[in-house]
């Protein structure tokens, strides 16, 4: 699990992906980040979490997901 807190926010999303896929983030402010899950950062049971996306003043995170492939 993650240590969410002011400097990192609440959950917004959890899920479980395979080295082939991609994630999607979406923020408030209108940005799409698409990234594949192997360049995601494996971190240990107790962090803060990695950035994926750098945020305006006052933006956030609204949804996260992972690509579904056709």
């Amino acid at each position: 699990a993650i240590q969410a807190g002011e400097r990192n926010g609440p959950v917004i999303s959890a899920f479980v992906t395979d080295s082939s896929q991609h994630v999607m983030i979406i923020t408030s402010g209108g940005k799409i980040i698409r990234v594949r899950s192997n360049e995601i950062s494996q971190q240990g049971r107790n962090t803060l979490g990695v950035r994926l996306v750098n945020l305006d003043e006052g933006e956030m995170v609204v949804a996260a997901a992972p690509v579904v492939s056709e």
